[in-house]
């Protein structure tokens, strides 16, 4: 009995360790949009101030959702499993 009850616990954690995993990843997927958008941006150099401070804005608003996505959305969801 003691066996199918850990091995029971051990199933139920596994969707959790998987959220975790993606958690820990928003924040990395977040700098390569903030990096993306800035070369992006410099393929727009040209351009008057008002596009490229709106192609800069996009670049930092990807860092600022993976970062709010990794710390607020799925570590707490994470965090909160029954099991772990």
């Amino acid at each position: 009995m003691d066996l199918e009850m850990d091995t029971i616990r051990e199933d139920a954690v596994h969707p959790s360790h998987a959220v975790t995993n993606l958690g820990d990843s928003m924040p990395g997927l977040g700098l390569v949009a903030a990096v993306l958008g800035i070369v992006l941006t410099m393929g727009k150099i040209d351009q008057p101030p008002e596009v490229l401070g709106e192609s800069i804005a996009v670049a930092l608003l990807g860092t600022f959702f993976g970062i709010m996505m990794a710390y607020c959305v799925f570590v707490p969801m994470a965090r909160t499993s029954c099991f772990s």
